[in-house]
């Protein structure tokens, strides 16, 4: 009876979650899509991680996961000005965020890979998001000079591009993995419809980024490499020829964007000499001003400096180490059972921190998607794997006795 009561939690979880993924493309408010999580993932998902948590308790990623959080978290001790109720909101994100990966082994835990189904059926719902966002975008907007932003929480281009982005690396990875042709060629659609949006979006981080880790997924995928490639390369001669297109465009591109980074990059710099070691504290504020703009800027635009900037050489330490672990653990996934799919969304989420994002404890946005979000699956994966170990020790344990 409780094992029973146990699957029903894990059976609605398992919905709640996948509303939760489709939230970034259909729902159009970030706040109700935070207390959606709060309420309908991360309560009844405390119910259920008893067992994930034992299974991820020895898992690498996990730990240092925890020990990253853990100690962005202290920083806040030595901020300027620190603020007690910050810290309990930032405590509470950071909890949320440690019970993501958790709540993902359970989800998956509902039946074997069900993790994947979930994943492609949003890659569906991402699809139809950006062949809906399209027409309406440019119904208001003049084509092609206005840059596309989807319907959904994201309501900046920049990131836009790399939620679409994400989901445009899981639909590739899935159609060349799909044995049913209708089922296939469903997920070259939506890659090629995703590809398109993300090419709109004029993100010159978002289309490297999406563009080098398809070719990177290509390369490392076990077959039907020719046919993979040939259209990657007409997808890559189309996205060329857009750029192209106008003489202006690629220097708007990798030119003005730049120089914006460089300024906001140099602030940022300052604030690190002043305490390198342990950072200014998760609390600071940081305000930018560009020359000859009025604009203010609150993000680093570079997870990495931001987490320097915030939590010093000690911080950053760890935040590399985070990232070296889980790609170490991609890589033996990737060579023990041909699955290149983590090391590519790592490496993509990677590129896309370079120029853009900030804190990683924050509410739902691009970051869930596209850092957190492989990170959940990777350990998640590796604790079905470590289940699976437990369950045929114990079966060849029974057949000795």
């Amino acid at each position: 009876m409780k094992d029973l009561g146990l699957r029903n939690i894990r059976l609605f979880l398992a919905f709640t979650y996948t509303c939760f993924l489709a939230g970034f493309f259909f729902l159009p408010n970030a706040v109700d899509l935070f207390k959606f999580y709060v309420a309908a993932v991360f309560i009844p998902g405390i119910l259920t991680i008893a067992r994930p948590a034992r299974l991820a308790s020895k898992n690498k990623v996990w730990i240092a996961t925890i020990t990253y959080l853990g100690y962005m978290l202290s920083t806040s001790f030595w901020s300027s000005p620190f603020a007690i109720g910050t810290f309990w909101d930032d405590a509470q994100l950071a909890a949320y965020i440690a019970a993501f990966p958790l709540i993902s082994i359970s989800v998956d835990q509902v039946k074997q890979h069900y993790l994947d189904s979930i994943l492609k059926l949003i890659c569906i719902g991402a699809g139809i998001a950006a062949i809906a966002s399209i027409p309406y975008w440019y119904q208001q907007h003049p084509f092609p000079n206005s840059r596309l932003i989807g319907i959904g929480i994201i309501e900046n281009p920049n990131p836009s591009s790399f939620v679409y982005g994400t989901f445009a690396i899981l639909s590739y990875y899935y159609a060349w993995q799909s044995s049913n042709f209708a089922s296939r060629l469903v997920f070259i659609v939506c890659t090629a419809t995703l590809l398109v949006f993300v090419i709109l979006t004029q993100s010159s981080t978002g289309i490297i980024a999406t563009h080098l880790s398809l070719l990177l997924l290509t390369v490392l995928l076990p077959r039907n490499k020719q046919v993979a490639a040939g259209i990657l390369i007409i997808l890559g001669t189309l996205i060329m020829s857009y750029l192209l297109a106008s003489p202006l465009r690629l220097s708007q591109l990798t030119t003005i964007s730049f120089l914006e980074r460089t300024h906001i990059w140099k602030h940022a710099l300052d604030l690190i000499l002043t305490s390198p070691l342990i950072g200014q504290g998760y609390q600071t504020e940081f305000l930018v001003r560009t020359p000859n703009s009025t604009a203010v800027y609150t993000s680093a635009h570079n997870t990495f400096i931001a987490t320097l900037r915030d939590g010093g050489l000690i911080g950053l330490g760890l935040q590399l180490l985070l990232l070296a672990t889980a790609v170490k653990t991609s890589l033996a996934e990737h060579i023990d059972r041909k699955n290149p799919l983590y090391l590519v969304l790592l490496v993509f989420g990677s590129i896309c921190m370079l120029t853009a994002t900030d804190r990683l404890i924050t509410r739902p946005r691009e970051l869930w998607v596209i850092f957190w979000l492989p990170l959940a699956m990777l350990i998640a994966r590796q604790a079905s794997e470590s289940q699976h170990l437990e369950t045929v020790d114990i079966k060849q344990t029974s057949s000795v006795k």
